[in-house]
């Protein structure tokens, strides 16, 4: 890209799209945080405490057996989560108002956005159900779609603009310009990756860092520091830490981009094109369909099977390019009544149950008539598989038909800034 003057006003933090370079857009995004960076700081630590909230929220509901407590915790959880959205929009208006030369204060970031949540997590969550399906169909077009559509969220703060609207306003201004935001997002990926990640994960493993493998969490296998010490928590502070810096640069420089692109290109909004819709339906409803037989079949399990109990044995692990060991299967031995000792290999994993010492009891439960047939008798091993399944049908439904009432907009003229 040419190098061509910044914005007309000199106070002005942003530059045109086509008048400066991703490593400049970059630089913008440092010059915003650091003009207000008592702003930032206190945005910074208000996410870093929402971050530990969620992991212990989320910790507590997993490990306790009562159901009113994990009610509860979980709708903690869920404020915690909206607390860290509410965080983020404060954390755009900052810097919308101090990339045109203005100043902020915490609590002049956080005025109003009560009125913004709901278009914000609309758009946020179109975003995510159109890129995830985006993604199961295909790659390539998943990733056209999240960045086609990664400045919607900035649209509903810096413009007003209601859910629809900011989703096709970020279509327009990305509109011929997909690659070069892939590759500055994947510049600001490198920075972070150098200045935030590689630090974090060395102090958090320091002594003896290396790369190692964690205990599985909530089934997912995660690569960290510091687990040879036989401590997860320290990946958790690397991850608090290093992930809510992260999103306070990732929102900025979407903001210096969305303002970078109006620059060049003015208003406007485009719907997207109509076939993803389709397909995306088409193919969500399928799922679903095909989803009532694995229902039926746990259904019918369920109604004949008979409850023992057996015991956690040695999980099933596969090595690391690292030279440790993760569990990614769950094996529990049991006896049937007539005296046949079985095995059950559940791919699933869960905190309180796949991580308890060999020997633990396990409720189990298995067909009479064919033994050989049994699930560990805890909800997520007895429908996860038709969970999985409805979901991704649901997903890819719900894509479908976000498009068809949300982003198929004609094209108008206009945007109203936000007031500081």
């Amino acid at each position: 890209m040419s190098t061509q003057p910044e914005a007309e006003d000199s106070r002005s933090l942003y530059r045109s799209f086509n008048g400066g370079s991703a490593i400049d857009l970059v630089r913008d995004t440092f010059k915003v945080i650091l003009r207000a960076w008592p702003t930032f700081l206190a945005l910074f630590a208000i996410l870093l405490a929402i971050w530990f909230v969620q992991y212990w929220l989320d910790r507590g509901a997993l490990m306790v057996t009562s159901t009113p407590v994990q009610l509860l915790l979980w709708i903690l959880g869920l404020a915690a989560w909206l607390f860290s959205f509410l965080t983020t929009m404060a954390a755009v208006k900052a810097a919308d108002v101090v990339s045109e030369g203005g100043s902020i204060s915490l609590l002049g970031c956080c005025r109003g956005l009560n009125r913004r949540l709901w278009p914000y997590l609309l758009a946020q969550a179109i975003v995510f159900v159109v890129a995830f399906s985006g993604a199961i169909l295909f790659v390539v077009p998943g990733l056209v779609f999240t960045i086609g559509l990664s400045l919607a969220a900035t649209a509903t703060i810096a413009e007003r603009h209601g859910a629809s609207d900011a989703l096709a306003r970020s279509w327009y201004l990305t509109a011929g310009a997909k690659m070069a935001l892939f590759i500055m997002y994947l510049i600001l990926t490198l920075v972070a990756l150098v200045i935030i990640w590689t630090p974090a994960m060395i102090v958090a493993g320091w002594p003896g860092w290396s790369w190692v493998a964690l205990p599985p969490l909530n089934g997912i296998v995660i690569l960290g520091a510091g687990a040879s010490r036989g401590e997860p928590i320290w990946f958790v502070i690397t991850l608090a830490w290093g992930g809510a810096f992260w999103t306070l640069l990732l929102v900025v420089f979407k903001l210096i981009v969305f303002k970078a692109l109006r620059a060049d290109r003015g208003a406007g909004l485009r719907p997207l094109p109509r076939w993803p819709a389709l397909l995306a339906t088409a193919l969500g409803l399928l799922q679903l369909a095909f989803s009532i037989p694995s229902f039926l079949e746990t259904w019918h399990f369920t109604a004949n099977a008979v409850l023992t109990t057996g015991t956690l044995t040695s999980p099933i692990t596969q090595a690391t390019d690292w030279g440790a060991t993760v569990d990614y299967a769950t094996v529990v031995e049991y006896v049937t009544s007539t005296g046949e000792a079985h095995r059950i290999q559940s791919m699933f994993t869960m905190e309180g149950v796949s991580d308890q010492p060999v020997g633990t009891p396990i409720p189990v439960l298995y067909d009479a008539a064919h033994p050989e047939e049994a699930r560990i008798a805890y909800h997520l091993f007895i429908w996860g598989g038709f969970y999985v399944k409805c979901v991704i049908g649901l997903i890819l439904s719900a894509s479908g038909l976000a498009q068809w009432f949300f982003l198929h907009r004609r094209s108008v003229p206009g945007h109203a800034g936000m007031a500081a």
